[in-house]
Order: structure tokens, then C-alpha cells, then sequence
């Protein structure tokens, strides 16, 4: 499989759904923490998912898991960026490529809207999360 790097923490990164309950306990959740989804719809509300366009807000309401991710320490979440669990752990999954556009046996780990680096424990906990 491809090497997951492991990176300085440049994010806080929180799950959201309805299968994780708030106790943030569940297995799917990991080590990762669990916004409410109160909290979760109003971070998402009027984004949609970077891959399939799916209205976050609604997506939530209908009991996807949801990806909140901010720059570390930015406890309002202002800087937040939403994605569906299932499309951001897919693209983690994809392969990075050098200048010229060649593989080099590395997964992605960078959010793909604001481009800061994820942790190998938070990829690891989003990949849990979209049960891939």
C-alpha cells in the first residue's frame, strides 16, 4: 500500500454525524472528536461536498458522517472546511505525484480546499470514519 506521511499538526480536524453520537465514543469516531451536529449543520449550512456538490447541511440531516476540519487552535471553527467523510478518506487514498507528474508511493494528506497537512492519526481517523 502507499506510505502515509506523517505530519506536523497544521489542523484540528472533528467528525459529525448521526451514527457517532455525541459521547464521541463510538469506534467510527476513533480518536478523532465529535462536533454536535447543532454545532456540525451550522459550520456546514449553504457548503457542499468538494467531490459529488451534496449540500453538507442536508447530507448531515440525512446521516452522513461529515469531516470539519480548521486551522489548529481556531476554536470558532472561522476557518473550517466541511467534506463528507466518503470523499475527502478517497481522495486521502489517492496517490501523490512529483513536479513532473510521476507517482511516488505517497497517499495525499492535504485538505483539498485550504491545502493544510492532515496528520497520519487524522487521515487514519477519517478513513475509520468513511469506513474505508
Amino acid at each position: 500500500g502507499l506510505e502515509v506521511p506523517d505530519n506536523v499538526q497544521e489542523l484540528d480536524v472533528y467528525l459529525s454525524g448521526a451514527r457517532l453520537g455525541l459521547g464521541g465514543d463510538s469506534a467510527a469516531a476513533g480518536t478523532l472528536p465529535v462536533l454536535s451536529l447543532e454545532r456540525a449543520r451550522a459550520v456546514c449550512e449553504g457548503r457542499a461536498d468538494f467531490v459529488d456538490l451534496e449540500p453538507l447541511g442536508e447530507a448531515l440531516a440525512q446521516g452522513a458522517v461529515v469531516v470539519v476540519a480548521a486551522e489548529r487552535g481556531d476554536l470558532s471553527l472561522k476557518t473550517a472546511q466541511c467534506h463528507l467523510a466518503k470523499s475527502l478518506s478517497g481522495w486521502l487514498q489517492e496517490e501523490q505525484v512529483d513536479g513532473d507528474g510521476r507517482p511516488f508511493g505517497v497517499c495525499k494528506d492535504t485538505d483539498p480546499v485550504s491545502r493544510r497537512r492532515f496528520t497520519k492519526a487524522q487521515v487514519e481517523g477519517i478513513h475509520r470514519a468513511a469506513g474505508s
